[in-house]
C-alpha cells in the first residue's frame, strides 16, 4: 500500500495493523492510515535513527504521541504506534538508544533532524509531508 509516497507492504502493514488494534489506540485500517498521514504530516519532531540490525538510516516522524518509522533507502514505511512514553527522548532512552548519532553501528543511536537546518534529509522529509 502507498501512503504519502512511501510503500508499507501489505504484509507488514496486515502485521502492524492488527497489533494496535490488539493494544486498543485504533479500530481500523481507516484510522491507522489517518494516524500515519497525520503524524508525517505534522510532525513535531523527526528524527534520524541508526539500529544494529542493518544499520540503515531511518526517519522516525513524531506528532501526537505517535510515531512513523520510515526506511530512507527504501523509501518504505516499517511501523507506525502510539509511544507511550512521555516522549521520543523517553522511548530512546528506556531502550539504550543514545542521542549523537554513529556512524559505525556500534552503539545504536539518534539525531533530531531540525526543521531550519539544511539537513541531507530535509528535502526527503518536505516531500513526503507535501504527499500526506
Amino acid at each position: 500500500m502507498e501512503i504519502c509516497g512511501l510503500i508499507f507492504p501489505e504484509k507488514c502493514l496486515k502485521k502492524h495493523l492488527d497489533k494496535r488494534i490488539k493494544e486498543g489506540v485504533i479500530e481500523s485500517i481507516e484510522e491507522y492510515i489517518s494516524k500515519i498521514k497525520e503524524t508525517i504530516k505534522n510532525a513535531e519532531k523527526v528524527y534520524l535513527v541508526r539500529q544494529f540490525s542493518d544499520c540503515k538510516d531511518k526517519l522516525v516522524f513524531y506528532f501526537n504521541s505517535w510515531s512513523v518509522w520510515v526506511l530512507v533507502e527504501e523509501n518504505r514505511i516499517i511501523t507506525a504506534f502510539f509511544v507511550r512514553e512521555h516522549s521520543m527522548e523517553n522511548f530512546f532512552d528506556k531502550r539504550k538508544i543514545k542521542n549523537g548519532l554513529k556512524d559505525d553501528c556500534e552503539e545504536e543511536s539518534y539525531e533530531e533532524v531540525k526543521d531550519n537546518e539544511n539537513h541531507r534529509y530535509t528535502g526527503f522529509i518536505k516531500a513526503v509531508q507535501n504527499r500526506c
